[in-house]
């Protein structure tokens, strides 16, 4: 079983229903880096309406930022079985890749080991051409219904949402 640190569209409850068929438990965190780097959240150049994770190296002023963009705030999904993994990767595809993380729980303070799917240096060229780096991304924004109704549409494998793979509505 694997816990993934989630930090976009996977935080949504409709979007786990849809791919996963259920929600699983989840805690409360924050993207961890102990060394001279950091995680960083941007979001994707419109029509895109989630998120990318870059490691950055930290500069000096990242402790003073008063938005969220230099914190990664999100959510640990906890004990995912191996289908449930492959299900997530597929949605996720190619620019991301799912790594091993720290996360700092907001509950207790507490670190913990995770997976997260973050864009590594390697993506990044390519990941840059749709990285829009002035605008920090917003989950409340995502949950409007208006952007999660044609996300769920548009990006979850034989989502009709309402009811994406069914009616995980009345899941």
């Amino acid at each position: 079983m694997a816990n993934l640190f989630v930090y976009g569209s996977l935080r949504s409850e409709k979007v786990l229903r849809a791919l996963l068929r259920r929600v699983p438990k989840t805690m409360e965190g924050v993207l961890y880096c102990k060394d001279e780097y950091e995680y960083v959240r941007y979001a994707l150049k419109p029509p895109a309406p989630y998120p990318v994770v870059i490691r950055e190296k930290k500069k000096s002023n990242y402790n003073y930022r008063k938005d969220d963009t230099y914190e990664v705030d999100g959510l640990i999904l906890c004990d995912l079985d191996e289908a449930s993994m492959t299900v997530l990767d597929e949605f996720e595809g190619d620019l991301y890749r799912r790594i091993p993380v720290e996360v700092k729980l907001k509950e207790n303070g507490r670190i913990v080991r995770s997976e997260s799917y973050i864009v590594l240096d390697e993506e990044r060229s390519e990941a840059n051409r749709w990285i829009d780096f002035e605008r920090p991304w917003s989950f409340d924004e995502f949950c409007e219904p208006s952007t999660l109704d044609a996300f769920l549409r548009e990006c979850v494998p034989g989502s009709t949402h309402p009811g994406p793979l069914g009616n995980a509505d009345e899941v």
